[in-house]
């Protein structure tokens, strides 16, 4: 939007204020919320290729085309648009812009001291949405903030309550921390089916953080994710080495999720959950530097509780020490601090083989690593396909020790 509309609108606020007329409803943005999109400018070989702050390369649907055009900011609840389609106002044509990349390379969240000093509060938007092939790239020591804020520093006097700002991240789209970068949104960070690499050093804050099915989240070194609220992990989510901090309240993993934390040492980064975690999916570890064992174990999370199991577990990018093996997470209230821990264990389990001409079927401990207690067992079919008549069960203790 050019800054002789956002004058206007402001100063047709201030005389509706004047006036004695109503404020608009909190609901309903104030000053009027107008998307600012890439439009391109600044391709290599340009200095200012893909930058922010560089108020050439962003247009909006109201001015596009135009020398007044600014990057996007909190104050008037402008949402950065990435890559995409924007409406131009010369005839309501459609301009279709390339997948880009835009980057983020200085601080970006310094709200000026008025609400006339565009240069200073466009450091923060109200929202970012980052579609398909395009890249939100947020630079070492370079800070963005998704928030929506009124007045001089942000002082809502005579003006609607702040509303939020969210990221939202498309298919095919991705965000990129650096080290050192920071990522602070007050709402929502939105995964959906793109992606969010956290490299060592960066940050991340927000209200809570959600992936979707094929959505991927990468954190590695002293990468910080911090989640107020809560934690949805319906993608895959790796956490890589020692080092990262999570924090979240409730962390979820649903049927579609991958949890894929990358081993390298004796212990691994906990996860800190104020709140329940709760298990499907996929366990998918992956473990270097150090020999698993059947007593080997690494504490994931810290939480109040820890509830349901993974469905699969995946042995694809790590060896396990013998046939027999596998991954699983037990968990153990010593030494936690919310209440439970979740630990990622490897146990033996037993294998079923089944005659299929002779209908005989045998339990069997292929692991070598010393007996197996059971208390029971259940033979089923998925597809009803087993007929039990004439079916008679005995153990051989001797089987089931080593055997």
């Amino acid at each position: 939007m050019n800054s002789a509309r956002r004058f206007l609108l402001s100063f047709a606020a201030c005389v509706a204020l004047a006036l004695g007329m109503a404020a608009p409803a909190a609901a309903q943005p104030f000053p009027l919320t107008f998307d600012a999109g890439w439009n391109g400018a600044g391709s290599p070989p340009l200095p200012a290729s893909g930058f922010w702050d560089v108020q050439a390369n962003w247009n909006n649907n109201f001015q596009a085309g135009t020398s007044n055009n600014v990057s996007p900011y909190a104050y008037y609840q402008e949402t950065a648009v990435i890559g995409g389609d924007l409406v131009n106002s010369v005839g309501d044509l459609i301009a279709t812009f390339a997948p880009v990349t835009v980057n983020v390379r200085t601080f970006q969240d310094t709200l000026g001291t008025s609400a006339s000093s565009p240069a200073a509060n466009r450091r923060a938007v109200a929202g970012v949405l980052v579609q398909n092939g395009s890249t939100l790239n947020i630079q070492s020591t370079g800070r963005l903030s998704v928030l929506v804020t009124y007045g001089t520093n942000g002082a809502t006097t005579g003006l609607p309550t702040p509303g939020t700002g969210s990221v939202a991240v498309e298919s095919g789209g991705m965000i990129t921390i650096q080290t050192s970068g920071q990522l602070n949104v007050v709402d929502n960070i939105d995964i959906n089916n793109g992606s969010m690499t956290v490299f060592p050093g960066a940050l991340v804050t927000a209200q809570s953080i959600n992936s979707g099915a094929a959505g991927t989240i990468a954190l590695s070194g002293n990468a910080s994710l911090t989640s107020t609220g809560s934690t949805t992990l319906n993608g895959t989510t790796t956490i890589s080495g020692p080092n990262v901090v999570f924090n979240s309240g409730q962390v979820f993993m649903g049927d579609s999720t991958v949890f894929n934390p990358v081993i390298t040492g004796g212990t691994h980064s906990i996860m800190n959950v104020n709140g329940p975690v709760t298990m499907n999916g996929t366990l998918r570890p992956q473990i270097t530097g150090v020999t698993p064992t059947l007593a080997s174990s690494w504490v994931l999370w810290d939480s109040t509780s820890t509830n349901g199991q993974f469905d699969f577990s995946d042995d694809s990018l790590t060896d396990l020490p013998d046939p027999g093996h596998r991954y699983n997470v037990a968990t153990t209230t010593v030494g936690s601090v919310h209440g439970t821990r979740g630990l990622l264990i490897v146990e033996n389990f037993l294998t079923a083989e089944v005659d299929r001409a002779t209908g005989a079927v045998w339990l069997r401990n292929t692991a070598n690593t010393g007996g197996v207690n059971i208390t029971g067992y259940q033979i089923s079919s998925a597809s009803g396909s087993i007929d039990a008549a004439g079916f008679t069960s005995s153990l051989d203790d001797d089987n089931f020790d080593g055997g």
